[in-house]
């Protein structure tokens, strides 16, 4: 469209310029939802997310020795309850659990998450909208004052920044952070279903 020397533009070139600059402000327009559903599905996927003890050297290295220490105990109040005469069916037992995942295992702290995941995303729509037109608008006042050349309006061209650009992911613990006041009364909520699940490997809804 532009001819390669740094010449002024011509009239037919600036309407060209400016009609490609609106068309783009349009697609980038469109992209940010299509950004904030693919933004709230990877946060989704960070509350999902499950680690098991070995996905890790470390962890696997440290949950072995610990069920060695608690099979270990676990003879030893084995022994002292057949001293005492209680049935081995009834008899209390140690026993050693991974979970799985942290805060997120509740449910109503996942849908806390959520929540407030939700609202920054929608708030980075509407600041990249706005960032978009306003770029957009820079770009068609600096085509339509005239004087540039070439070189000068393809850089007015390239001059809106990418969606990607004004829409970063979001960090679990930025999110997690922003509900601090909270943290205390979920970890006491998290205790509670870890300590009805005596029997299953953790209080995962």
């Amino acid at each position: 469209m532009l001819k390669q020397t740094d010449s002024q533009l011509t009239s037919k070139d600036r309407q060209d310029l400016l009609k490609v600059i609106r068309a783009r402000e349009r697609v980038a327009r469109s992209a940010v939802a299509e950004r904030g559903a693919a933004l709230m599905a990877e946060f989704e996927r960070q509350i999902a997310a499950r680690y098991a003890f070995d996905d890790d050297k470390v962890w696997s290295e440290a949950a072995r020795r610990v069920a060695a220490e608690v099979g270990r105990a676990q003879a030893i109040v084995a022994e002292r309850c057949a001293e005492l005469g209680i049935p081995p069916e009834f008899a209390p037992r140690l026993d050693f659990n991974w979970y799985s995942r942290g805060e997120n295992a509740a449910r109503e702290r996942r849908a806390e998450l959520r929540l407030v995941a939700r609202a920054n995303i929608e708030a980075l729509e509407r600041a990249a909208i706005v960032a978009l037109q306003k770029a957009s608008l820079a770009a068609q006042e600096g085509i339509v004052a005239g004087g540039l050349g070439s070189e000068a309006a393809r850089s007015a061209l390239e001059a809106l920044p990418s969606v990607e650009a004004l829409m970063p992911p979001l960090a679990f613990d930025v999110v997690a952070q922003a509900t601090r006041h909270r943290k205390a009364g979920w970890a006491e909520r998290l205790a509670e279903l870890r300590a009805t699940a005596a029997l299953g490997p953790g209080p995962e809804e």
